[in-house]
């Protein structure tokens, strides 16, 4: 069994070269991340999601921050604050900039903080679908920038 793992790990290594070229490919990848995560939040801002439902799944979303402990206009303002957190953020990801790490984190986390006083959520399944993708590509550009060999290309 040892010998056995150990002739996996030997099948594994690679050369300098190859390495490098999967660096390099890690950033363009990163990069493609960073457009799909802008392209799902631009969607999910600005498709007309009314339009795909019918008159009772229109009634329920009446109740969209029932309870809020925040008035509807201060919750308008703090989405689209967090909106504008997450574009700066996200361009600074994708030119490798230093400052957007920490702030796509702090955009992260207080986006989830600034939701818990904002009453019931209501959402449809195409909303709730792009919004689970777009919660999976911001823990994983999170992993990256943070963990891999490409937060270390960030100045």
């Amino acid at each position: 069994m040892i010998l056995t793992v150990r002739a996996g790990w030997k099948l594994l290594g690679s050369s300098r070269r190859h390495d490098l070229k999967v660096n390099l490919m890690t950033v363009l990848r990163f990069r493609l991340l960073v457009l799909l995560a802008v392209l799902v939040q631009v969607i999910l801002w600005v498709f007309p999601w009314g339009s795909l439902y019918g008159e009772v799944s229109l009634a329920a979303f009446a109740y969209q921050g029932a309870d809020a402990l925040l008035s509807e206009s201060v919750r308008t303002y703090i989405a689209y604050g967090i909106l504008a957190f997450y574009a700066v953020s996200y361009a600074g990801m994708y030119f490798l900039r230093s400052w957007a790490r920490p702030l796509f984190l702090a955009t992260a986390l207080g986006g989830s903080v600034l939701s818990l006083p904002s009453g019931l959520a209501v959402q449809g399944a195409y909303e709730s679908s792009l919004g689970y993708l777009l919660t999976l590509a911001d823990g994983a550009l999170l992993a990256i920038v943070y963990f891999s060999s490409v937060s270390q290309k960030f100045r």
